[in-house]
């Protein structure tokens, strides 16, 4: 039996958000500033055009919790995603909820956002979808709306340096992405 590198997007992401937190671990977050979206935006500095999307690879590199929910969420879901959709579609998916989580933070926020949170309840939510009838709702999409986009709205009152609102911002990209996307014919 060979080792196969079944979902090329999914492990790729996963593997850049590890390396950039091994990047920090290793300098003491030097790299911080290139992987985190501060939430301001400076239309003269280079670095906020490579932020609205590099943020979702870096995560909090004083803990390991952060990086490995999120691994956890994206390999568990994702190849089941990439394998519905194809990679271009779930790239599209991936980079279309980064920029506007990251334009909606800069025009609403005063903070900033960092880790691939967003695209974990992003996934979360379209896979509540992934047997869907037409002409149908899910049930399990509504219970998944229920129960993670209900917990984050709850806990957006707490003071405790989470992006709620980046989760929330995937979990509605999810759903507007699983009640519009094709479903690519899989070749058996």
């Amino acid at each position: 039996m060979k080792i196969d590198f079944n979902s090329p997007v999914v492990l790729t992401f996963s593997l850049a958000c590890t390396a950039v937190y091994l990047l920090n671990v290793t300098t003491g977050g030097a790299f911080v500033p290139l992987f985190a979206q501060s939430g301001y935006f400076n239309y003269a500095n280079p670095i906020d055009y490579f932020t609205l999307l590099s943020y979702v690879i870096g995560h909090d590199y004083t803990t390991m919790e952060h990086l490995l929910g999120n691994l956890t969420f994206l390999l568990l879901l994702g190849p089941i995603l990439e394998e519905k959709y194809g990679a271009r579609a779930l790239i599209t998916m991936m980079v279309v909820t980064a920029l506007v989580t990251a334009f909606i933070n800069i025009l609403f926020f005063d903070t900033g956002i960092i880790g691939a949170s967003g695209i974990v309840f992003m996934y979360i939510v379209l896979v509540s979808f992934t047997n869907m009838k037409s002409g149908h709702i899910p049930l399990t999409f509504i219970i998944v709306a229920a129960l993670f986009l209900g917990k984050e709205i709850i806990n957006s009152v707490n003071n405790d340096n989470i992006s709620q609102f980046g989760h929330i911002m995937g979990g509605i990209a999810g759903s507007i992405f699983g009640f519009s996307m094709k479903v690519r014919k899989i070749q058996a």
